[in-house]
């Protein structure tokens, strides 16, 4: 089209925006009104503009000049992101750039026409150029873009690209990966849904990208490449062939005429011409045999990214790049897949198509599609003790934003350093380095900090974090623009060295955590002498420091087995001093609270041993003024809550861990009696009919016994809306209206179980037993709830009536743990977990693939499988009914870790 043509409709828009393909080779600067779309050239009509910044005279020349004199510099495109250290260490890039300046820092700095110049400033006369050339053909201002770059670009090359776009004057609507653009071209986001892979050999890179598309949602979910392969490689290939052959000279009008043969072979079978007084002669058969190597690296490349990715389709593959054209590749990609190509687009032109496309779809009130590009590798935190932390997965669509709470390990902490890493490795060393800061917090005690970490990545890939402590409100914030980049090669070797390095990986993390483990036992005995340490014998002080002594050499071992025998040991023998010390705090705080509120300890426990009636430890000196409990005494004994269900004296207190120190709770009236006045009913004289007082915050502990059933009784007017339990083939569950009938059906069968119901949330340990008497005492029939508050016991329940069969409704993210972390073989690996705290859901990438075992692992790496159900509405949700500290997944020899990090100190 010519400019005049160009710039029909525009004349009166202030603000337009265009799609910018921004090439090693040539750059492209394309519009698009009402989907249709529009190249603009230059002023001498030429679509493809060379990406040659050459200076002569005082200014600056885009594009291919035949001048020697002048000074240019070619395919800046592949110094986005680089260092100084890349270009001396890369003869290739060295061959680039010659002059260059060393002033001590890594940051890249030309010696370009005598100044002084970083990449980005460079390349904005590149975009500057296209500015210029859009704004004359549509005689109006262009100063909206959105720009494409490689997929494998990372946050420093993409940062600089926005950087060069910016000084030339664009606003930048978005950066899109250039395979998303040409499948946008090609009117992916309007098909049916199905899998694509993108070829793309440009002038100076090559990537293949897998795209997804499913219900309106472009999605990249996988990607490789090579970012120093690309169609420059061809023409100097067949320049090095005719400086060989015909004895020539390299130089830009040799490089020129093999770029012409290049052209001309993907057409005709014989290419000649003259140069330097010689004919110079090409065909077509050694032009292939001269770069079919280049092109089956290029196969190669394709057939590992599709590993990445398992048990898919591939609907039809789209070429992308004027190398392209060349049968050679086509030929190839038949032989090796076999699958439909798409070329109905100039391939040249496929991506500036579709970013001008997406650039109306931006600046347009109707946007029917969503593009959505992926994380390269995964980035986190480095936790205390050297391991990584998560936060954002490779192969996450962007944009993205996700936040963990942190706290703290010590007392009187007054800083929390952030470490931000890239890599697949459990171990901060193992991993890249991008960025420190740090974070002031207020002096408290451990674990009393609540620090929100949120890692963002915008629709550009550029990553942000921010840290807020929730007690000041004090906050710091970053972007995170790592100095330099990764090429495509470093990626793809992180990713095999994080596969070698798994088992030994898991191996470090587990120590880790038995480390950790260890350290804080160690800290709350040291915590606890300190505080209560008047309360204890010199004889246990001295235990519980020898003990301490022990443990912290065999943490200096590094030996795990070692440290968790040991970290058992310290708490059989460092558990019974503290419990025994608690007590005598416990006691002397009772006998406070009760001088306070002026209650008789013998007047409230009404004279009889049934202390529990009113949740009190009856002092010494009382003992023998009281009577032995009768046995409906002994069933008040039973409905005792404090530290564990069946509390008798010594245990009639609730402690509370998230409260500092130690609480009691200690009413002035008779419970037990007011409840049973309160329900309108006797309490049970038959020791096998039993009752518990519900407690929403306790665990209720149930021995059933084999060959003979049992009925739990819950409130009349609940309903049960779902069991869940950790063995479901060693016991047999039946609900009736509001009672569950339960039975073993093995010896020595033990698991926990949760029931939900409309109203409320009961968490059972179950054990089974043996008796040849029906008449044991220790047998129950029937368990039989009431419930002190029935309001109060109803509210944090918040009317739950969702079934455990349907997916989560996420609209409320707070109500559910997403802080799990992955390790492992990604194609096996869910893509998304978390729990409710009553149920793991684990959804997977493909409804149609085989689903893997899961396992829960225990501290000594025993694994047991775990039942699962696939959620009604969402073929590839799994869910499992418990929730675990750790699982592993399995299916063949591909093995994923995961662990549920809210087990676990910061």
């Amino acid at each position: 089209m010519t400019n005049n043509e160009s710039s029909k409709g525009y004349e009166h828009e202030k603000h337009i925006g265009v799609g910018i393909d921004f090439g090693t080779t040539n750059s492209l600067i394309a519009i698009s009104k009402d989907q249709i779309v529009k190249i603009i050239p230059n002023n001498e009509m030429s679509e493809l503009i060379p990406s040659i910044i050459g200076f002569q005279e005082g200014q600056f020349i885009i594009g291919d000049v035949i001048n020697e004199e002048m000074i240019e510099l070619h395919s800046i495109k592949r110094l986005f992101g680089k260092k100084l250290s890349d270009l001396q260490a890369n003869p290739y890039l060295h061959m680039l750039v010659k002059d260059y300046i060393d002033s001590g820092s890594e940051i890249l700095r030309l010696n370009f026409a005598g100044k002084s110049m970083t990449i980005p400033e460079l390349a904005a006369q590149i975009f500057l150029c296209l500015r210029k050339q859009a704004t004359n053909a549509l005689n109006s201002s262009v100063n909206k873009a959105v720009i494409t770059v490689p997929a494998h670009f990372n946050d420093a090359a993409r940062g600089e690209v926005m950087l060069a776009a910016k000084i030339a004057g664009f606003e930048v609507l978005r950066l899109i990966a250039e395979p998303t653009a040409a499948a946008y071209a090609y009117g992916l986001d309007k098909r049916s849904e199905g899998c694509y892979l993108v070829y793309d050999l440009g002038g100076g890179t090559f990537d293949v990208s897998i795209l997804n598309m499913q219900t309106g949602v472009l999605q990249v979910i996988a990607t490789g490449g090579d970012n120093i392969l690309g169609g420059d490689d061809i023409d100097h290939l067949v320049m090095e062939h005719f400086c060989d052959k015909y004895k020539l000279l390299k130089c830009k009008e040799l490089m020129r005429l093999a770029k012409k043969a290049k052209e001309a072979l993907s057409f005709q079978v014989n290419f000649k011409d003259i140069f330097a007084g010689k004919i110079v002669e090409l065909s077509k058969e050694k032009f292939e045999q001269l770069i079919l190597p280049l092109i089956a690296r290029t196969i190669d490349i394709t057939q590992d990214t599709l590993k990445q990715i398992e048990n898919i389709v591939i609907s039809g593959i789209i070429l992308v790049g004027g190398a392209t054209r060349i049968p050679l590749i086509s030929k190839s990609l038949n032989q090796a897949f076999n699958i439909p190509i798409f070329s109905d687009i100039n391939p040249d032109k496929a991506v500036v198509w579709g970013a001008a496309l997406q650039a109306e779809n931006l600046t347009s009130s109707n946007i029917n599609s969503l593009l959505i590009d992926v994380v390269p590798l995964s980035l986190g935190l480095e936790l205390n003790g050297g391991t990584t932390e998560k936060l954002i997965w490779r192969n996450t669509p962007i944009p993205i934003s996700v936040t963990r709470e942190f706290t703290t390990s010590v007392d009187n902490q007054s800083l929390m350093k952030l470490h931000i890493v890239q890599g697949e490795r459990e171990m901060v060393d193992d991993c890249r380095s991008l960025a420190k800061f740090e974070l002031k917090l207020p002096l408290m005690q451990a674990g009393e900090i609540r620090t929100e970490v949120t890692f963002s990545i915008d629709a550009d890939g550029i990553l942000s974090v921010a840290a807020l402590e929730k007690n000041s409100g004090t906050s710091h914030a970053i972007a995170v623009k790592p100095s330099y980049g990764l090429s495509e090669d470093e990626i793809t070797k992180i990713l095999e060295n994080a596969q070698q390095n798994l088992l030994e990986d898991c191996h470090k993390r587990l120590l880790w955590e038995a480390i950790m483990h260890g350290q804080t036992l160690i800290s709350n005995a040291e915590k606890t002498i300190k505080e209560i340490g008047e309360f204890l014998e010199e004889e246990q002080i001295t235990k519980t420091h020898e003990a301490i002594q022990l443990l912290k050499e065999k943490l200096r071992s590094n030996d795990r087995d070692s440290i968790v025998e040991s970290s058992k040991n310290f708490e059989v023998i460092t558990e019974p001093i503290i419990t025994s010390s608690l007590n005598k705090v416990v006691e002397k705080l009772i006998k406070e609270i009760a001088r306070q509120n002026d209650i008789d300890l013998e007047g409230a426990c009404e004279g009889s041993l049934a202390c529990a009636t009113c949740h009190v430890i009856v002092e010494e000196e009382f003992y023998n003024k009281l009577k032995n409990p009768s046995e409906a005494e002994e069933d008040m004994l039973d409905l005792a809550f404090g530290l564990t269900h069946t509390s008798r004296l010594g245990c009639q207190i609730i402690i509370s861990e998230e409260l500092e120190g130690i609480k009691v709770y200690l009413p002035s009236a008779t419970l037990n009696t007011a409840l049973a006045i309160r329900e309108s009913r006797p309490m049970p004289v038959d020791s096998r009919i039993r009752v518990m007082i519900y407690n929403p915050d306790d665990v209720f502990k149930f021995t059933g016994y084999y060959g003979y059933q049992a009925s739990i009784e819950l409130a009349k007017e609940e309903e049960v809306v779902s069991i869940s339990m950790g063995d479901t083939t060693s016991w047999q569950i039946v609900p009736a209206g509001n009672r569950i009938f339960i039975k073993p059906i093995e010896q020595d069968a033990t698991t926990n179980m949760t029931i939900i119901t409309n109203k409320r949330t009961y968490f059972f340990e179950l054990y089974a037993a043996e008796t040849s008497d029906m008449r044991d005492p220790d047998m129950v029939f029937n368990l039989r709830f009431i419930y002190p508050d029935d309001e109060k016991s109803g509210d944090h329940l918040q009317n739950y009536t969702a079934s455990s069969s349907s997916s989560p409704d996420l609209s409320h993210p707070e109500k559910y743990n997403f802080n799990y972390s992955i390790s492992g073989n990604e194609s096996i690996a869910p893509i998304k977990i978390f729990d409710d705290g009553v149920y793991t859901y684990l959804q997977f990438r493909d409804k149609n693939a085989e689903l893997p075992a899961i396992f829960a692992v225990d501290d000594a790496l025993r694994e047991s499988m775990v039942n699962y159900r696939l959620a009604q509405d969402n073929a590839n949700m799994v869910i499992v009914e418990q929730v675990f500290r750790k699982l592993s997944v399995r299916l063949g020899k591909k093995i994923v870790c995961i662990y549920n990090e809210a087990f676990k100190p910061y």
